[in-house]
């Protein structure tokens, strides 16, 4: 008999619209972070981006 626990709480929070919205926007926060931290390292390297 398999343990389906795990699947069944992924399955739940894949279905809260909310919590999806919010998970989308903090990946995409983090994203833009990223990339200032990125263009902010070669600026002061002196590199093109």
């Amino acid at each position: 008999m398999l343990d389906t626990a795990l699947d069944d709480g992924y399955t739940a929070m894949a279905a809260d619209q909310e919590r999806e919205a919010e998970a989308q926007a903090w990946c995409n926060a983090l994203l833009a972070d990223m990339t200032a931290v990125e263009t902010t390292i070669l600026i002061h390297l002196g590199m093109p981006r």
